[in-house]
């Protein structure tokens, strides 16, 4: 028994250190179990956080070239807050259609990846993105997470790299796409780059046609060719502007926190006129916020663009003179409004890109002249305030920029610096704009320009740069093709600089290209001259037949236009010396000159009749239509 009762106590106590080895070996396991999932959720955990933090320098490195749609509204707001498309305080109306179209596009991954949205300055483009931006991002019918930002201005030849980057599905709004310098760069890359449906680009300019045509000359010959395009047309009748006109006041009162205005939805009365783009009428409704009576409410209802524009200025001043009382600006006592207000256009009308440009810029005012002069030390220098002033009131994308937006608040600052009180200034300004970095001539006019669609007085300032700087005019007349018909009250500032030393051959037939589709008919004519004048000397030094057909092509397309113009006897002239050449090539080759003869002997006929000459006139035309009828007889199907 005690035998067995020690046996059994062994078995027992080897059972037990058994036990205790394997709790051991267990607690030991266990304990590696341990490390292992420690080591594997941290290595997970700084993966991840790699992950994110890579993702964030992306998305970083995006932000710097594609800023938000619609950025938080900071501050107290102001005219150029209220009125910018990006805040969107006044109901969008009337663009369902346009705005459902233009986010199908988006949707569609089959669809060219980039698309053309054309209209003047005002019709409500910037706008109608924000809606499409809206849409993608709230619809419940979009089933990816898009992002939607506005490139940057002159960053469009870098948008799109950071944008495929982070790999997700992303509409880019190029603004001003028809002044954006890298917007043929990035039309580029789309066709290169991006795959179907991931990347998406809008690009926003005046003239459809002429932009396509502007953009086909920068592009390789495989990528050139048509855009899907959207045209935007000013929509709403005398009921709408008045629907419109109250809306917008009112939530524009709301924004400002003031009381409702004055303006009644049963007041029948007109408010602007047939044609005034929505930008206007919200100028008004700005205008009807702030008026403070009725009478000022009711006044400002029918009063010119030009009014409503002074209006405005008129509160800006306000605004002006409150930030110079401020002292963080220091700006000098001796500083009067006026001069500050000049200080204020100068740097609107350059928009120096750096801050020592910008002092460059002021530094030619006579004010300040001799500030060097008075102050030793540099970083006291007045014109540096003035600069950090004028900034904070307008703050553009660089340092030192002064940005007025919308486009119709810069239009009315720059329709003030027309004003003959600011004559001398403006003088002083365009009489020579320097060549240098940071200073883009080609923008001075531009802006001028497109400020001219709706502020005629504008315009001069625009024959006063290329009266001084007549290299200058090529550029102009660019710029005004670009903008379109609204700013055809620049065209006779242009005309009358056109001479034959001041284009080149390939500038006059680069800019007849872009004016093809335009009614600019007096530009084309003038330039339809020169490049005669280029065609007859080519010939005088290489008489070829290919000469001689160019010739006699651009003598007929002269006599048009001469004859649009009413210039019957010039016209006339062309088309005989069009006629000549014609008869001498369709008798050197029937088969390819022929018609080219029959349309000279119609557009002679139709200058004889004009001219009285009626039966010379038939005599042409009956000679076109025996050759009409023999072509058509052998070639029914042209």
């Amino acid at each position: 028994m005690g035998r067995r009762a020690r046996g059994r106590g062994g078995g027992g106590r080897r059972a037990a250190d058994e036990h205790r080895d394997d709790d051991t070996h267990l607690a030991g396991g266990g304990g590696l179990l341990a490390a292992v999932v420690v080591w594997v959720g941290l290595t997970l955990w700084q993966a991840d956080r790699a992950e994110q933090d890579r993702v964030a320098a992306l998305r970083a490195a995006r932000a710097d070239v594609l800023e938000p749609m619609q950025p938080t509204l900071q501050g107290t707001p102001s005219i150029r807050t209220l009125l910018a498309a990006e805040h969107a305080l006044a109901p969008f109306r009337a663009r369902g259609t346009e705005t459902a179209a233009v986010t199908r596009w988006c949707l569609d991954p089959a669809a060219p990846a980039v698309h053309v949205l054309a209209g003047p300055s005002g019709v409500g483009k910037s706008r109608l993105a924000l809606e499409v931006a809206r849409q993608l991002a709230d619809s419940p019918q979009v089933a990816d997470t898009w992002v939607t930002g506005r490139c940057v201005s002159g960053q469009a030849a870098h948008v799109l790299p950071a944008v495929l980057a982070c790999r997700e599905p992303t509409l880019v709004v190029v603004d001003d796409a028809d002044t954006e310098p890298g917007v043929a760069s990035l039309v580029k890359q789309v066709g290169d780059q991006a795959q179907r449906g991931e990347v998406k680009v809008l690009l926003l300019v005046r003239e459809a046609a002429v932009f396509e045509r502007w953009l086909d000359a920068k592009l390789p010959d495989a990528q050139s060719g048509h855009l899907p395009s959207m045209t935007l047309a000013v929509v709403g009748g005398s009921g709408d502007r008045r629907r419109w006109f109250v809306e917008a006041a009112r939530a524009y009162a709301a924004a400002l926190g003031v009381p409702p205005p004055p303006v009644s939805d049963t007041d029948t009365r007109p408010v602007g006129a047939d044609g005034d783009p929505m930008i206007v009428t919200q100028a008004r409704a700005v205008l009807a916020a702030l008026a403070g009576t009725r009478e000022r409410a009711d006044a400002i209802r029918t009063a010119s663009i030009d009014r409503v524009a002074a209006g405005l200025i008129e509160h800006e001043r306000q605004r002006w003179e409150r930030a110079a009382g401020d002292p963080h600006w220091s700006l000098p006592q001796d500083l009067t409004a006026a001069d500050r207000e000049e200080a204020l256009l100068a740097l609107v009308l350059l928009a120096p890109a750096t801050f020592t440009v910008a002092v460059g810029v002021l530094q030619r005012l006579p004010l300040f002249h001799n500030e060097a002069e008075l102050f030793t030390n540099e970083t006291e220098r007045p014109v540096r305030h003035v600069v950090q002033w004028a900034h904070h009131l307008y703050p553009g994308p660089e340092e030192a920029r002064v940005e007025p937006s919308p486009d119709f608040l810069r239009g009315a600052l720059l329709a003030g610096l027309a004003q003959p009180a600011h004559a001398e200034l403006a003088n002083l300004l365009l009489s020579v704009l320097p060549e240098q970095d940071g200073l883009d001539r080609a923008a001075v006019l531009t802006r001028l320009i497109r400020a001219a669609a709706l502020f005629a007085t504008v315009a001069p300032l625009v024959g006063t740069i290329v009266h001084h700087q007549p290299e200058l005019l090529p550029t102009a007349i660019e710029s005004l093709v670009l903008t379109g018909p609204t700013a055809r009250v620049v065209e006779r500032h242009l005309v009358g600089a056109i001479t034959a030393d001041r284009f080149t051959a390939d500038d006059v037939a680069r800019l007849l290209t872009l004016l093809e589709p335009t009614p600019f008919t007096h530009l084309r004519a003038a330039l339809q001259e020169l490049a005669v004048q280029h065609a007859h000397e080519a010939l005088d030094q290489d008489d070829t037949t290919e000469a001689r057909a160019r010739l006699a092509a651009l003598l007929n397309n002269f006599g048009v236009s001469l004859w649009a113009l009413g210039r019957y006897r010039e016209a006339l002239t062309a088309d005989e010396e069009a006629l000549r050449l014609y008869r001498d090539l369709a008798h050197q080759e029937p088969a390819h000159h022929t018609p080219d003869l029959a349309y000279s002997l119609n557009n002679l006929g139709l200058s004889l009749r004009e001219l009285g000459r009626d039966r010379e006139a038939l005599t042409a035309v009956e000679e076109a239509l025996r050759l009409y009828r023999d072509l058509a007889h052998q070639e029914p199907a042209h």
